[in-house]
């Protein structure tokens, strides 16, 4: 046989195997390299606090866009660098969070030709599994595809959100404090 980019995909039978013996009704295959992918997760805020960054995980030197929609709506986004290996990014704009919303954290990796998408055992940075409608992946930054499909429930897109509890009356009481003028 002999091998046509787009006519032949590596690891195919090994695909279809291990989505039988996991009983994965669907799979994601991906050939080929990607200027761009994204994926992102859905949290909800369990107090009234303020977002103050997140963390992933990146392969290598990777340029990213970062957008964060607060109860379905766009809230803002901010361009970053980041070196290989785990890490915090914090955000450049304070979202206020009431307990109750939820709060959507996408990142858009685009390294021209190469990227990935970093996933994780939920139980490793939750304790807890997720359900349908939480992580979702995207190869165009368009369609998005819930992790819940193509994996068992208990993987997930890492990305961590860090908040920070606060206390509205006070940092209003110490604003007026501080500009009053004699």
């Amino acid at each position: 046989i002999v091998y046509s980019k787009g006519r032949h995909l590596f690891g195919l039978y090994a695909a279809k195997k291990a989505a039988h013996e996991n009983s994965l009704k669907k799979i994601l295959i991906v050939e080929g390299y990607m200027d761009t992918i994204s994926f992102k997760n859905t949290f909800k805020a369990d107090n009234d606090s303020i977002l103050s960054a997140f963390s992933t995980y990146f392969d290598r030197l990777t340029n990213f866009t970062v957008s964060v929609y607060k109860n379905g709506e766009f809230a803002f986004s901010q361009d970053g660098t980041s070196s290989a290996g785990y890490s915090t990014i914090a955000f450049n704009t304070i979202i206020q969070l009431d307990e109750g919303d939820e709060f959507t954290i996408a990142v858009n990796n685009h390294n021209k030709g190469y990227n990935c998408i970093p996933v994780c055992s939920a139980e490793e940075i939750t304790k807890k599994t997720f359900s349908r409608n939480v992580s979702f992946i995207s190869l165009d930054n368009k369609t998005w595809f819930d992790l819940y499909d193509y994996a068992d429930s208990c993987h997930v897109a890492c990305i961590k959100a860090f908040t920070q509890n606060v206390n509205l009356e006070d940092i209003t009481i110490k604003i007026n404090e501080f500009n009053t003028v004699n």
